[in-house]
């Protein structure tokens, strides 16, 4: 109604005057629930309309805070905006939650505990299909089986500080802040030690996400280098692209290193997650 529109031409004009426009964009109860399902994984009502607004007035700085519980799919959000922070549906102290992220008194340390699809997603796969693995012109669903492009991969998160990866043995992680699957040794059964280094300025906790995917008899083709390894069968008896194995949660100061150990399985290939 009118008193919408009017709300919305003061949002426009108070972010086009700010130094710093945060911008909050999501879904709540009355979208998705039990028994509730979404037909669509894009931002409802004029949200994004909004938002654009405001960019196209001249706001800068513009940071993007998401509430929602399942994945969004925010394709000109990923273009557009430079800062997106995930804060799903939080609680009663959610408020000063993110003012501690926003204004850096605290860096965030979360990953992504799924896949944000783009808005093609939905095109390709019914909402109501339920198969895990490519069927019938499907792409397939989660981090285990999907292929395709994603706005953010499960496990993704960032924080305000680096990290350096290295294999025990002195193999570097190559693209090892890039959240990347990285290529790793592949002797089987072995114990295997990871080496992690907060190489910024800020201390911080980190997510490692540990993943093991098949190698089908040493072939260099089924190596994670980034993309999927080559699938084995479809439909059925398609394996996983990688599956997840174990979870590490550190916390380091500047310049602090510590060393995380898990053990590969026979017959497939151990990558981490950074």
């Amino acid at each position: 109604g009118s008193r919408r529109r009017r709300g919305s031409v003061a949002a426009v004009a108070a972010a086009a005057a700010a130094d710093v426009t945060v911008v909050a964009l999501g879904i709540d109860r009355t979208i998705e629930g039990e028994a509730h399902d979404r037909t669509n994984t894009t931002l409802p009502g004029s949200q994004l309309e909004l938002l654009q607004q405001a960019m196209a007035a001249g706001a800068s700085k513009v940071v993007v805070v998401l509430a929602n519980g399942g994945p969004l799919a925010v394709d000109w959000v990923k273009r557009n905006c430079p800062t997106v922070l995930e804060a799903f549906l939080g609680g009663q102290s959610a408020g000063t939650a993110l003012a501690d992220v926003l204004l850096g008194d605290y860096s965030p340390s979360g990953a992504l505990p799924f896949t944000m699809y783009p808005e093609a997603f939905v095109e390709q796969n019914a909402m109501t299909d339920f198969r895990m693995r490519p069927a019938d012109g499907t792409t397939g669903r989660t981090y285990r089986f999907y292929e395709g492009s994603v706005l953010w991969p499960f496990g993704f998160g960032l924080s305000y500080t680096t990290f350096g990866f290295a294999w025990a043995g002195g193999e570097a992680a190559v693209n090892a802040t890039t959240n990347s699957l990285l290529p790793t040794a592949t002797t089987p059964g072995v114990e295997l030690s990871l080496r992690v280094t907060n190489t910024g300025g800020v201390g911080s906790a980190k997510v490692v996400l540990f993943f093991v995917a098949r190698v089908d008899g040493g072939d260099a083709a089924t190596r994670i280098d980034g993309d999927a390894p080559t699938r084995i069968g479809d439909g059925d008896d398609a394996p996983p692209r990688k599956t997840l194995v174990a979870i590490e949660k550190i916390f380091l100061e500047p310049n602090a290193s510590t060393t995380i150990s898990v053990t590969s399985g026979a017959g497939t290939e151990l990558g981490y997650c950074a």
